[in-house]
């Protein structure tokens, strides 16, 4: 027998904002760098302040091209106050109104003073996850996906190709499929 359980996995929002503004943010808070432009104008950090409950805050600065603020949200971890890799969110309307507020407290702490309809939902990963009774139902429906054609847009490249390592890591990274 199979369990079905549908709902919200993680979800995105993304906030535009000014050079200084991400400036300040950087200046107040614990940043990561995690990476720099190819021409140096931009620069790319993460907040770990609130990775275990499942927020990730990501920060790209830039002198060339827009700034951006993006929060990476598990809502059942949010609500949770936990980690809760698995668990899906129900969305009604006292359990949305939770995440606003648990949210808008984050977004306090860290020093913006942006409204969270400022923001713009920018990913949703709505998801399946299914219960079997028996492991020898598991095997069948992976035998199922290897079987399956790949997708349409995905293409293999051998990572011999590249002619450094870095390369090579991020051609993996520009064509693994999940």
């Amino acid at each position: 027998m199979i369990t079905n359980e549908y709902g919200i996995h993680t979800f995105s929002l993304k906030l535009q904002c000014k050079y200084s503004e991400i400036q300040n943010i950087i200046e107040q808070n614990e940043c990561i760098c995690t990476g720099k432009g190819k021409l140096g104008l931009s620069s790319y950090y993460q907040m770990p302040q609130f990775k275990s409950i499942d927020v990730e805050i990501h920060l790209g600065q830039s002198i060339s091209h827009p700034c951006w603020l993006i929060l990476i949200v598990n809502p059942s971890s949010l609500l949770a106050s936990t980690y809760e890799p698995t668990a899906l969110f129900q969305a009604d309307e006292k359990s949305v109104q939770q995440i606003k507020h648990r949210l808008r407290n984050i977004l306090d702490k860290i020093g913006i003073d942006r409204r969270l309809k400022g923001f713009k939902l920018s990913r949703c990963d709505l998801t399946c996850n299914l219960y079997y009774d028996r492991k020898a139902d598991v095997q069948d429906r992976l035998d199922i996906f290897k079987k399956s054609f790949p997708i349409l847009h995905y293409s293999a490249v051998k990572f011999g190709q590249y002619s450094n390592s870095n390369e090579r890591f991020k051609g993996a990274n520009k064509h693994s499929s999940s």
